[in-house]
Protein backbone atom coordinates (compact mmCIF):
# COMPACT_ATOMS: atom_id res chain seq x y z
CA UNK A 1 0.00 0.00 0.00
CA UNK A 2 1.66 2.99 -1.36
CA UNK A 3 1.95 6.16 2.01
CA UNK A 4 -1.11 8.77 1.62
CA UNK A 5 -3.37 6.00 0.16
CA UNK A 6 -5.92 5.77 2.95
CA UNK A 7 -4.98 7.37 6.47
CA UNK A 8 -1.90 8.57 7.89
CA UNK A 9 -1.53 8.23 11.44
CA UNK A 10 0.54 9.28 13.94
CA UNK A 11 0.58 11.16 17.48
CA UNK A 12 -1.52 10.98 20.62
CA UNK A 13 -4.99 9.17 20.54
CA UNK A 14 -6.47 11.83 22.59
CA UNK A 15 -10.06 10.64 22.52
CA UNK A 16 -11.68 6.95 21.92
CA UNK A 17 -11.59 6.00 18.18
CA UNK A 18 -12.82 3.77 15.88
CA UNK A 19 -10.84 2.69 12.86
CA UNK A 20 -13.10 1.65 10.13
CA UNK A 21 -12.37 -0.05 6.75
CA UNK A 22 -13.49 2.61 4.89
CA UNK A 23 -11.37 4.70 6.59
CA UNK A 24 -8.52 2.81 5.85
CA UNK A 25 -5.46 1.49 5.08
CA UNK A 26 -4.14 3.36 8.10
CA UNK A 27 -0.47 4.23 7.54
CA UNK A 28 1.64 4.27 10.60
CA UNK A 29 3.94 6.96 9.65
CA UNK A 30 5.15 7.67 13.31
CA UNK A 31 4.88 6.21 16.73
CA UNK A 32 1.23 6.71 18.27
CA UNK A 33 0.56 6.66 21.83
CA UNK A 34 -2.81 5.28 23.48
CA UNK A 35 -2.92 7.31 26.93
CA UNK A 36 -5.49 5.40 29.69
CA UNK A 37 -8.72 5.37 29.95
CA UNK A 38 -8.57 5.59 25.80
CA UNK A 39 -9.74 2.95 23.89
CA UNK A 40 -9.00 2.22 20.20
CA UNK A 41 -11.16 0.17 18.56
CA UNK A 42 -10.07 -1.68 15.38
CA UNK A 43 -13.00 -2.87 13.00
CA UNK A 44 -12.50 -6.26 11.46
CA UNK A 45 -11.01 -5.51 7.83
CA UNK A 46 -8.87 -2.71 8.94
CA UNK A 47 -5.87 -2.48 6.98
CA UNK A 48 -2.82 -0.79 9.31
CA UNK A 49 0.28 -0.37 7.57
CA UNK A 50 3.82 0.23 9.39
CA UNK A 51 5.89 2.89 7.41
CA UNK A 52 9.51 2.58 9.26
CA UNK A 53 10.25 1.49 12.79
CA UNK A 54 7.27 3.01 14.61
CA UNK A 55 4.88 1.47 17.43
CA UNK A 56 1.68 1.51 18.62
CA UNK A 57 2.18 1.78 22.56
CA UNK A 58 -0.98 1.06 24.41
CA UNK A 59 -1.51 2.14 27.86
CA UNK A 60 -5.32 2.26 27.60
CA UNK A 61 -7.37 -0.05 25.98
CA UNK A 62 -6.88 -1.49 22.58
CA UNK A 63 -10.22 -3.31 21.31
CA UNK A 64 -9.19 -5.54 17.97
CA UNK A 65 -11.61 -7.38 16.96
CA UNK A 66 -11.40 -9.22 13.32
CA UNK A 67 -13.55 -11.81 12.07
CA UNK A 68 -12.36 -15.13 10.41
CA UNK A 69 -13.39 -13.95 7.21
CA UNK A 70 -12.28 -10.25 7.47
CA UNK A 71 -9.23 -9.91 9.83
CA UNK A 72 -7.41 -7.38 11.05
CA UNK A 73 -3.87 -6.95 8.68
CA UNK A 74 -0.88 -5.56 10.79
CA UNK A 75 1.77 -5.00 7.87
CA UNK A 76 4.85 -3.55 6.08
CA UNK A 77 4.56 -1.27 3.91
CA UNK A 78 7.28 -3.21 1.89
CA UNK A 79 5.95 -6.81 1.49
CA UNK A 80 8.12 -9.40 2.86
CA UNK A 81 10.36 -7.03 4.74
CA UNK A 82 10.45 -5.57 8.06
CA UNK A 83 9.53 -2.13 8.86
CA UNK A 84 11.08 -2.62 11.65
CA UNK A 85 8.17 -1.62 14.24
CA UNK A 86 7.07 -2.49 17.33
CA UNK A 87 3.15 -3.31 15.91
CA UNK A 88 1.99 -3.25 19.67
CA UNK A 89 3.35 -2.53 22.76
CA UNK A 90 1.31 -2.72 25.82
CA UNK A 91 3.40 -0.69 28.54
CA UNK A 92 1.43 0.64 32.09
CA UNK A 93 -1.83 -1.57 30.52
CA UNK A 94 -4.72 -3.19 32.32
CA UNK A 95 -3.67 -5.87 30.02
CA UNK A 96 -7.70 -7.61 30.46
CA UNK A 97 -9.29 -5.43 29.49
CA UNK A 98 -7.61 -5.15 26.20
CA UNK A 99 -8.49 -7.70 22.98
CA UNK A 100 -6.67 -8.78 19.96
CA UNK A 101 -8.48 -11.54 18.01
CA UNK A 102 -8.46 -12.70 14.36
CA UNK A 103 -5.58 -10.58 13.11
CA UNK A 104 -2.67 -11.29 11.11
CA UNK A 105 0.62 -9.55 11.76
CA UNK A 106 3.35 -9.63 9.07
CA UNK A 107 7.39 -8.12 8.84
CA UNK A 108 8.23 -6.02 12.10
CA UNK A 109 10.63 -6.34 14.66
CA UNK A 110 7.94 -7.08 17.39
CA UNK A 111 4.49 -8.31 16.63
CA UNK A 112 3.48 -7.91 20.64
CA UNK A 113 5.53 -6.71 23.56
CA UNK A 114 4.70 -6.62 27.07
CA UNK A 115 6.44 -4.17 28.89
CA UNK A 116 9.74 -3.06 28.72
CA UNK A 117 12.10 -2.35 31.84
CA UNK A 118 15.21 -3.41 33.23
CA UNK A 119 16.01 -3.90 36.65
CA UNK A 120 17.26 -0.62 37.26
CA UNK A 121 14.73 1.25 34.92
CA UNK A 122 11.81 0.04 36.12
CA UNK A 123 8.53 1.84 35.62
CA UNK A 124 5.24 1.16 33.03
CA UNK A 125 4.12 -2.14 34.59
CA UNK A 126 1.21 -3.94 33.23
CA UNK A 127 -1.09 -5.89 35.10
CA UNK A 128 -3.30 -8.95 34.00
CA UNK A 129 -3.04 -11.09 30.94
CA UNK A 130 -3.30 -10.39 27.38
CA UNK A 131 -5.38 -13.07 25.54
CA UNK A 132 -4.62 -13.37 22.36
CA UNK A 133 -6.46 -15.52 19.79
CA UNK A 134 -6.84 -16.44 16.35
CA UNK A 135 -3.64 -14.48 15.11
CA UNK A 136 -1.11 -15.31 12.23
CA UNK A 137 2.05 -13.94 12.72
CA UNK A 138 4.93 -14.09 10.30
CA UNK A 139 8.70 -12.55 10.87
CA UNK A 140 7.63 -10.49 13.68
CA UNK A 141 8.55 -11.39 16.90
CA UNK A 142 6.64 -11.84 20.41
CA UNK A 143 8.49 -10.58 23.55
CA UNK A 144 7.77 -10.26 27.17
CA UNK A 145 9.87 -7.66 28.77
CA UNK A 146 8.65 -6.30 31.89
CA UNK A 147 9.88 -6.94 35.37
CA UNK A 148 8.51 -8.59 38.17
CA UNK A 149 5.19 -7.73 37.08
CA UNK A 150 2.46 -10.41 37.64
CA UNK A 151 1.09 -10.05 33.98
CA UNK A 152 0.97 -12.47 31.50
CA UNK A 153 0.70 -13.38 28.14
CA UNK A 154 -1.60 -16.21 26.47
CA UNK A 155 -1.61 -17.08 23.07
CA UNK A 156 -4.59 -19.41 21.83
CA UNK A 157 -5.33 -20.86 18.32
CA UNK A 158 -2.11 -18.90 16.46
CA UNK A 159 -0.27 -19.39 13.55
CA UNK A 160 3.27 -18.41 14.05
CA UNK A 161 6.08 -18.57 11.46
CA UNK A 162 9.70 -17.76 10.90
CA UNK A 163 9.65 -15.76 14.60
CA UNK A 164 11.62 -15.54 18.33
CA UNK A 165 9.04 -15.79 21.29
CA UNK A 166 10.78 -14.59 24.04
CA UNK A 167 10.59 -14.03 27.69
CA UNK A 168 13.40 -11.43 28.14
CA UNK A 169 15.84 -11.34 31.16
CA UNK A 170 15.57 -10.49 33.96
CA UNK A 171 11.73 -11.62 35.78
CA UNK A 172 9.86 -10.95 32.13
CA UNK A 173 5.92 -12.34 31.87
CA UNK A 174 5.16 -15.71 31.73
CA UNK A 175 3.96 -16.76 28.22
CA UNK A 176 1.00 -19.69 27.59
CA UNK A 177 0.83 -20.77 24.33
CA UNK A 178 -2.19 -23.16 23.74
CA UNK A 179 -3.56 -25.16 20.36
CA UNK A 180 -0.95 -23.42 17.99
CA UNK A 181 1.16 -24.17 15.35
CA UNK A 182 5.14 -22.99 15.48
CA UNK A 183 7.35 -22.95 12.57
CA UNK A 184 10.42 -22.58 11.89
CA UNK A 185 10.81 -20.10 14.70
CA UNK A 186 12.98 -19.78 18.17
CA UNK A 187 11.55 -20.35 21.03
CA UNK A 188 13.43 -18.13 24.19
CA UNK A 189 13.09 -18.58 28.33
CA UNK A 190 16.06 -16.06 29.18
CA UNK A 191 17.91 -16.19 32.58
CA UNK A 192 14.87 -15.67 35.35
CA UNK A 193 12.13 -15.68 32.88
CA UNK A 194 8.67 -16.44 34.21
CA UNK A 195 8.68 -19.68 31.98
CA UNK A 196 7.18 -20.42 28.68
CA UNK A 197 4.61 -23.55 28.30
CA UNK A 198 3.09 -24.51 25.07
CA UNK A 199 -0.14 -26.71 25.31
CA UNK A 200 -2.32 -29.08 23.01
CA UNK A 201 0.11 -27.39 19.71
CA UNK A 202 2.74 -28.22 16.99
CA UNK A 203 6.13 -27.53 16.97
CA UNK A 204 8.18 -27.83 13.77
CA UNK A 205 11.58 -27.14 12.80
CA UNK A 206 12.37 -24.92 15.88
CA UNK A 207 15.00 -24.13 18.34
CA UNK A 208 14.30 -24.36 22.25
CA UNK A 209 16.99 -22.67 24.08
CA UNK A 210 17.03 -21.86 27.96
CA UNK A 211 18.63 -19.48 30.37
CA UNK A 212 18.98 -19.92 33.95
CA UNK A 213 17.35 -19.07 37.74
CA UNK A 214 14.39 -19.97 37.24
CA UNK A 215 13.64 -19.82 33.73
CA UNK A 216 11.20 -22.99 32.75
CA UNK A 217 9.67 -24.94 30.06
CA UNK A 218 6.41 -27.19 29.79
CA UNK A 219 5.32 -29.04 26.86
CA UNK A 220 2.07 -30.73 27.19
CA UNK A 221 0.17 -32.92 24.83
CA UNK A 222 2.06 -31.48 22.22
CA UNK A 223 4.00 -32.70 19.41
CA UNK A 224 7.75 -31.30 18.13
CA UNK A 225 9.12 -32.62 15.09
CA UNK A 226 12.50 -31.63 13.94
CA UNK A 227 13.56 -29.14 16.62
CA UNK A 228 16.48 -29.19 19.30
CA UNK A 229 16.54 -28.24 22.98
CA UNK A 230 19.31 -26.88 24.29
CA UNK A 231 20.66 -23.90 27.83
CA UNK A 232 23.33 -21.74 28.20
CA UNK A 233 23.51 -21.70 31.62
CA UNK A 234 22.12 -23.69 34.50
CA UNK A 235 19.55 -23.40 37.45
CA UNK A 236 16.56 -24.02 35.20
CA UNK A 237 13.55 -26.61 34.67
CA UNK A 238 11.66 -28.33 31.45
CA UNK A 239 9.10 -30.65 31.80
CA UNK A 240 7.77 -32.82 29.00
CA UNK A 241 3.82 -34.28 29.92
CA UNK A 242 1.84 -36.38 27.39
CA UNK A 243 4.33 -35.31 24.28
CA UNK A 244 5.68 -36.73 21.10
CA UNK A 245 9.19 -35.53 20.13
CA UNK A 246 10.19 -37.15 16.76
CA UNK A 247 13.38 -36.24 15.27
CA UNK A 248 14.29 -34.38 18.13
CA UNK A 249 17.63 -33.67 19.99
CA UNK A 250 17.40 -32.40 23.67
CA UNK A 251 21.27 -31.52 25.03
CA UNK A 252 20.41 -29.88 28.22
CA UNK A 253 23.46 -30.92 30.55
CA UNK A 254 22.21 -28.31 33.05
CA UNK A 255 19.14 -28.67 34.41
CA UNK A 256 20.20 -28.27 37.82
CA UNK A 257 16.20 -27.69 38.49
CA UNK A 258 15.22 -31.04 37.13
CA UNK A 259 14.76 -32.61 33.49
CA UNK A 260 10.93 -34.48 33.86
CA UNK A 261 9.48 -36.98 31.35
CA UNK A 262 5.76 -37.62 32.20
CA UNK A 263 4.15 -40.27 29.25
CA UNK A 264 6.80 -38.54 26.68
CA UNK A 265 7.91 -40.47 23.67
CA UNK A 266 11.17 -39.24 22.35
CA UNK A 267 12.56 -40.69 19.22
CA UNK A 268 15.94 -39.55 17.90
CA UNK A 269 18.52 -40.36 14.94
CA UNK A 270 22.08 -39.99 14.94
CA UNK A 271 24.35 -39.30 18.56
CA UNK A 272 22.22 -38.12 21.05
CA UNK A 273 18.55 -38.47 22.74
CA UNK A 274 18.04 -36.96 25.71
CA UNK A 275 21.11 -35.35 27.76
CA UNK A 276 19.88 -34.18 31.49
CA UNK A 277 20.61 -33.31 34.40
CA UNK A 278 18.13 -34.48 37.45
CA UNK A 279 15.99 -36.26 35.46
CA UNK A 280 12.54 -37.93 36.53
CA UNK A 281 11.53 -40.13 33.86
CA UNK A 282 7.82 -41.79 34.00
CA UNK A 283 5.99 -43.97 31.33
CA UNK A 284 8.19 -42.26 28.87
CA UNK A 285 10.10 -44.02 25.72
CA UNK A 286 13.31 -42.41 24.30
CA UNK A 287 14.01 -44.30 20.79
CA UNK A 288 16.93 -44.18 18.98
CA UNK A 289 17.66 -45.38 15.08
CA UNK A 290 20.19 -47.99 16.82
CA UNK A 291 23.29 -45.38 17.47
CA UNK A 292 24.22 -43.05 20.03
CA UNK A 293 23.29 -42.47 23.35
CA UNK A 294 19.62 -43.06 24.54
CA UNK A 295 19.73 -40.89 28.08
CA UNK A 296 22.96 -39.44 29.53
CA UNK A 297 22.28 -37.76 32.63
CA UNK A 298 24.22 -36.20 35.80
CA UNK A 299 22.76 -35.57 39.32
CA UNK A 300 19.99 -37.23 40.35
CA UNK A 301 17.67 -40.17 38.56
CA UNK A 302 14.17 -41.55 38.61
CA UNK A 303 12.88 -43.99 36.05
CA UNK A 304 10.25 -45.90 36.13
CA UNK A 305 7.70 -47.69 33.86
CA UNK A 306 10.09 -46.31 30.73
CA UNK A 307 11.71 -48.04 27.90
CA UNK A 308 15.04 -46.76 26.56
CA UNK A 309 15.88 -48.62 22.83
CA UNK A 310 18.00 -47.84 19.72
CA UNK A 311 20.90 -46.98 21.08
CA UNK A 312 24.23 -48.10 21.66
CA UNK A 313 24.74 -46.50 24.72
CA UNK A 314 22.54 -45.70 27.43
Amino acid sequence: VAQGQGLDVSGVISQDTIWTPVMGPYNVVGDIELPAGITLTIEPGVEVVYTGAYKIEVEGTLLAGGTSTDPIHFSSSTPGTSSGATMLLFKGAALDDSQLDHAVMEDAAYAIKIGEETEHAQGGKNTGTLTATNLVVDNADINTDGYQTGAALVLEDAELNDLLIKGNYPRSEHISIHTSTITNSEINSDSYNEGIDIYDSTVDGSAFSIGCCGANFGIVRTEVNGSAFSDYNDSYSVRFEDSTLNSCSINLPNSNSGCTLINTTISYTGSQGLTCKNLVMNGSTVQGDGTGTGVAFAGTASISNSVITGNDVG
